[in-house]
């Protein structure tokens, strides 16, 4: 449908060939979902500890976030299940990068809001991945040194996740890459890591590093100019003293 947009196609135009084959190959795996089961249950019994872990991903064509309940049990024992997720198709005016990062963490923040009242479980800890530093910095930094776009996001996910915990996560252990990239049924049937989640999420979780601010030229497009200006007077006196 984006690239549909994207072609300013009118109702009854006749579909280009390569998107009509893109369509025919949608159709034709459709059923594939059919085969897909997804538990109803997702905690583990005599579970000790309960923990939210969400995951956020953007791309030019969309952004996502994916939330996963991880639970350990008396005897050490730890599973990790999916819970919900949500996704987005990326505006169809050009935007950078970064900024559609910022808009799945902004997602991911709402969703797991949401969510927590929901499940209304005791929970241990809450945690939010994302792969973009970028990202991280800019959550680390007061919302008025940011330009409005950024400003106004970051401020409100702040807001809505003062009691969770940012971390980076790689790319290609991050399972909202399903979201933000797209699959087809039998690769999603398939996709451990988007049903499971991360395999790090099976050990123990260390404490995230400390990402310093990115010093890069994307970056420092998101801060505000500081403009300093002087105003210079030049008095003339009527009576020469």
């Amino acid at each position: 449908m984006q690239s549909l947009w994207l072609q300013k196609l009118d109702w009854n135009d006749n579909l280009p060939t390569k998107v009509l084959q893109v369509w025919n190959d949608f159709l034709v795996k459709l059923p594939g979902v059919n085969e897909i089961n997804v538990p109803r249950y997702i905690l583990s019994e005599d579970a000790t500890k309960i923990e939210l872990h969400g995951f956020s991903d953007a791309s030019e064509r969309a952004y996502g976030a994916v939330i996963y309940i991880r639970c350990v049990t008396h005897s050490g024992l730890i599973q990790t299940k999916l819970v919900c997720s949500k996704s987005r198709f990326s505006p169809l005016k050009p935007i950078t990068v970064p900024r559609l990062e910022l808009s799945a963490a902004l997602l991911l923040a709402r969703l797991m809001h949401k969510i927590v009242p929901v499940l209304d479980l005791p929970l241990d800890k809450i945690c939010l991945w994302t792969d973009s530093k970028i990202v991280l910095a800019l959550l680390n930094m007061q919302p008025h040194l940011l330009k409005t776009f950024v400003s106004n996001r970051g401020a409100k996910i702040q807001s809505l996740c003062s009691n969770s915990q940012w971390r980076h996560v790689s790319s290609k252990c991050n399972p909202a890459d399903v979201l933000s990239r797209g699959a087809d049924a039998k690769d999603l049937r398939d996709n451990d890591l988007w049903w499971q989640g991360p395999e790090f999420l099976l050990r123990n979780i260390t404490n995230s590093e400390e990402y310093p601010c990115p010093k890069d030229k994307t970056f420092e497009q998101e801060l505000k100019r500081n403009v300093t200006v002087s105003c210079v007077v030049t008095l003339t006196f009527l009576i020469n003293f």
